[in-house]
């Protein structure tokens, strides 16, 4: 116990009480209640680490374990290898296929006339300076002497292994396996071509399967060598990842569920930027590591195509030079070319030596164009090259397409999470952080972000660019309608404290500023309209006595009904016609909620959305959801009222107010939109003479774009494959097959993996939406659900009937399906919290064990998404994979997951 001296400075020496027995014991009880709480975590916490303790030493090692029962490794003096002629040999350790038909090694025992026991695994050794990370211009390079040489540059061959077991004289073959000199887990090959693994064999081959003239490391064998034993640090994280996962996300008991979503918390705004800080970090330093783009001049490619990577970087030096056209340059019998978009035509010329003839770009009056969007140009690539003029000596760097589309994906989560944010808020206000979580990170996924974060290239800019001005439009337009909370006194600034004569002051008196927030359910909704038809204003003496307001006031309130209470009457939201009329509203009644409709929001929203125009045009189409997000406002006549009938035949200054503030609101968006609209549509005829020509159909590609005519059969199958076509597994990894998607007639199509609904299971939660129709009533959502699913479904079509199948086009209509995900996770959860706390359910459920079943069941389909998506970038059958691009992280993935444990 504690002493203190007295007070009074008489020596005697008192006892605190922050060491007495009851506060220890207090102490000790707190600790212990601490410590029952956490119980069960620290026990799921435990499992995990046995869980994973256990797949890591065991599952992932097996081939380990299995090796103590296998026969004995043999001694490699005791064998004698040789090499076929389709293998010539370039150095001591390299070979070349020169002969697909004979590129295969041969062992046999030197003494004797079989091994000398079973055959059980194939050690391949390749010296490490051999290997493709050291040796990239030797892997896949071509011979001279050999016409039919593929030329293409890949370290990894097929291997099948090949035995002749005693007694026979049949060769048996094996299943093709990889061998990939850079990954030591791949040079380890089973032999399981036999049905009795103890039958000897007198001679064994690999073939290798590669394309003519590829190089690959190749040094000596030895037989029924054993694997080593490894932890993966890459395969610990992961499965730490999951593990962390299913205890913070899928089980129910989880503190992130106890917590209630609070987008002004400190502690959940740290925890969103650390998840966050991943990809922000990848936009900072990828670029630093990429460099400058190029925009000199380009090597052309004899007898092929040229393509170009750069064409946004080559655009923005074109813009700054003051011309729309590339320099790039032309080929003269490309210019005098009749026609120069006959495949046909282009073929013959390319065999004829014509080049550069550049892929995927615009060709109009003998001069290179680029046909994707002019924005990213104007916002990325314009400033960064002129920015890097001051720093060297003038001449400007290109800006890598990589670079743009990591900026804009990190901008994308950003406003994925405020979006989401101001969805909780405005509906759902009672969202757990554990729910709201899973709903940022759902939307990300839902709105195709990380395929592009996994392909960013000079395609994938007007796609992220497109979505994120869709959400950043979006999110304006969501929170334009404001809610008065209060006035704050206006002050002079110091000019007109100590500069400005006071009789100058006296006209420029401060003008109080109003303090809003954004409108949310819980502020109450407009009273009821008195007919069907947009409201009409009542007289002060119609409303009760106790809710009679000023003749301002009662100006711009809807008609109610004669019967409104005036405690009803004071639980709806009043809607003023601007944010003056609101301020005076709120200054005689307070005690009111008081909304109105944010010019700035209004305007800003719809810039971001006409903007799209140069960057994905169709999606300008998101623009008619403003018709379900104001509705409400439309219904009284705050916008479009002068489209009314007898709107113009009212008399009165109430009337005329009403029509001169509508036609302010309009005008403040039409105009917008047609001012963004017009430097674009000048831009399409600065190129090629006409506004609303924008250059697509003059693209060198694979089919004449200029006589193709789209075929609308194919508009109900395109659309099937990209919403609903199931996913396709195999046994083989990643694990995910490709789905047959057969067309009747030609359009542009690529390798398909699963429908939307399928392939990101957390878009199956916006099937919620099509059923939960009382609760979308109750949250007033019905307008904005309709229009997001009539809206997603116009835009599919459209990419269907004009684009065909790819999966970057999924980004332009996935966002909304998963936003109606979002949507309709939250209604479950509202479902839920309206369960009686007693179970009186018909399914014996109650409000916890509802609201343990939706958070659980979403934290399961998310981390299936999760899932799901990494067996997709990990896809080898889909353009540009990490199998051709990245071939070395690609086989080391897969020996992680793969070659440790195949039985």
């Amino acid at each position: 116990m504690s002493t203190a001296q007295s007070p009074q400075g008489t020596g005697l020496k008192i006892a605190t009480t922050r060491d007495t027995p009851d506060n220890n014991s207090a102490r000790i009880a707190r600790a212990k209640a601490w410590l029952r709480r956490r119980r069960g975590l620290a026990i799921s916490l435990l499992c995990a680490v046995l869980v994973i303790l256990l797949v890591e030493i065991f599952v992932f090692n097996i081939r380990f374990w299995q090796s103590f029962s296998s026969p004995r490794a043999l001694d490699p003096q005791s064998v004698r290898v040789t090499y076929s002629s389709g293998l010539q040999r370039s150095s001591s350790e390299l070979f070349t296929v020169i002969d697909g038909q004979k590129s295969y090694v041969e062992v046999k025992p030197i003494d004797g006339y079989e091994f000398s026991d079973p055959i059980d695994m194939v050690h391949v050794v390749s010296t490490p300076q051999y290997t493709p990370d050291s040796s990239a211009e030797l892997v896949g390079s071509s011979t001279e002497n050999d016409a039919t040489v593929t030329g293409e540059r890949q370290w990894w061959v097929g291997v099948r292994v090949q035995v002749l077991p005693v007694g026979s004289n049949q060769w048996v073959t094996g299943e093709e396996q990889t061998y990939a000199p850079g990954v030591e887990a791949s040079s380890y090959l089973k032999v399981d071509v036999l049905n009795n693994p103890h039958q000897r064999v007198q001679a064994l081959r690999l073939w290798f399967q590669a394309p003519l003239g590829s190089t690959f490391a190749f040094g000596s064998l030895r037989l029924n060598d054993r694997p080593p034993f490894s932890i993966s640090p890459l395969r610990v994280s992961l499965l730490v990842f999951v593990a962390l996962f299913i205890i913070c996300f899928v089980d129910p008991r989880s503190a992130f569920y106890r917590r209630r979503y609070n987008p002004r918390s400190p502690a959940q705004l740290a925890l969103i930027c650390v998840l966050l800080a991943p990809l922000a970090l990848a936009a900072i330093v990828v670029p630093i590591l990429l460099g400058g783009a190029n925009i000199g001049p380009v090597k052309p490619t004899i007898g092929n195509y040229t393509y170009e990577q750069d064409q946004y970087a080559r655009l923005a030096d074109a813009l700054i030079h003051g011309h729309p056209w590339l320099d790039l340059p032309v080929p003269d019998q490309l210019a005098q070319a009749r026609n120069p978009y006959s495949m046909a035509l282009r073929a013959q010329m390319l065999s004829e030596g014509v080049a550069p003839v550049f892929w995927d770009h615009v060709f109009w009056g003998g001069r290179w164009y680029v046909y994707f969007g002019l924005l990213p140009a104007v916002l990325f690539f314009v400033p960064f090259e002129l920015l890097t003029t001051l720093f060297n000596g003038g001449q400007g760097y290109g800006l890598p397409a990589t670079d743009a589309v990591l900026l804009t994906l990190f901008l994308l989560s950003v406003w994925c999470v405020l979006l989401v944010s101001r969805l909780i808020q405005r509906y759902f206000p009672q969202t757990s952080l554990g729910m709201a979580l899973m709903l940022f990170f759902g939307v990300m996924t839902g709105s195709n972000l990380f395929f592009l974060l996994f392909k960013p290239d000079f395609y994938a800019t007007p796609v992220a660019l497109g979505v994120l001005l869709v959400f950043q439009g979006l999110w304006c337009w969501l929170s334009a309608r404001r809610v008065v909370v209060g006035v704050r006194p206006g002050k002079r600034s110091w000019l007109a404290r100590h500069v400005l004569p006071a009789s100058l002051l006296l006209r420029l008196s401060p003008r109080d500023k109003l303090i809003t927030r954004p409108w949310a359910l819980s502020d109450g909704v407009y009273p009821p309209l008195a007919s069907s038809k947009v409201a009409r204003w009542h007289k002060p003496s119609r409303l009760p006595a106790a809710c009679r307001m000023s003749s301002s006031a009662s100006a711009n309130s809807p008609r109610t009904s004669a019967r409104t209470s005036a405690r009803e009457f004071a639980t709806y939201a009043h809607l003023a016609t601007n944010k003056r009329q609101a301020q005076a509203l709120w200054s005689t009644h307070p005690e009111l909620t008081i909304t109105y409709v944010s010019r700035p929001h209004l305007v800003w929203g719809t810039l971001l959305l006409a903007a799209n125009i140069g960057a994905r045009p169709h999606l300008v189409a998101t623009a008619l959801l403003a018709f379900v997000i104001f509705w409400p406002e439309i219904r009284r006549g705050v916008f479009f009222s002068w489209l009314q009938a007898n709107a113009w035949k009212k008399d009165g200054g109430k009337a005329r107010q009403l029509r001169w503030q509508s036609l302010t609101n309009d005008a403040s968006v039409i105009l917008t939109g047609l001012l963004t609209f017009l430097p674009f549509l000048a831009y399409n005829y600065w190129r090629f003479g006409s506004f609303t020509d924008f250059g697509n159909k003059y693209q060198l590609t694979v089919i004449d774009l200029t006589t193709y005519k789209e075929p609308l059969n194919l508009l109900a199958p395109i659309m099937y494959y990209y919403l609903l076509i199931p996913v396709k597994f195999s046994a083989h990894f990643p694990f995910l097959g490709i789905a047959a998607t057969p067309l009747s007639s030609w359009q542009y199509e690529e390798q398909w993996s699963g429908g939307l609904l399928w392939l990101i299971p957390f878009t199956l939660l916006a099937l919620i939406t099509l059923v939960a129709w009382r609760q979308l009533r109750a949250k007033h959502l019905v307008g904005l659900v309709s229009g997001l699913w009539l809206l997603g479904l116009l835009l599919c079509a459209f990419d269907s009937y004009y684009a065909g199948l790819s999966l970057r086009y999924l980004a332009d209509f996935a966002w909304t399906f998963a936003l109606l995900a979002v949507l309709g996770a939250l209604l479950a959860q509202a479902w839920a919290r309206s369960l009686p706390d007693s179970p009186h359910h018909r399914f014996g459920l109650t409000k916890t064990r509802g609201l343990a079943l939706v958070h659980s069941f979403v934290g399961l389909i998310t981390l299936a998404t999760f899932l799901l998506l990494l067996m997709m970038m990990f896809s080898p059958l889909r353009n540009s994979t990490l199998h051709d691009n990245a071939s070395n992280l690609w086989f080391s993935v897969r020996a992680l997951f793969v070659n440790g444990f195949t039985v």
